[in-house]
């Protein structure tokens, strides 16, 4: 989550490859790339921050 808080891609987003595919609400995502670009999207004009209670 944190990687997402402050769009800095690392390991969190190492897993995903070119086929890997991602479903937030009605948006369909198709590569790590598109995926990224979702995020930046929705998340760069706000200040985010995920807290994770339990795992």
């Amino acid at each position: 989550m944190g990687e997402i808080d402050t769009l800095d891609f690392g390991d969190g987003f190492a897993h995903m490859t070119d086929e890997t595919d991602m479903y937030l609400g009605t948006e369909h995502m198709h590569g790590v790339v598109a995926i990224k670009a979702s995020f930046i999207k929705i998340d760069e004009p706000l200040d985010i921050i995920h807290d994770v209670f339990e795992r």
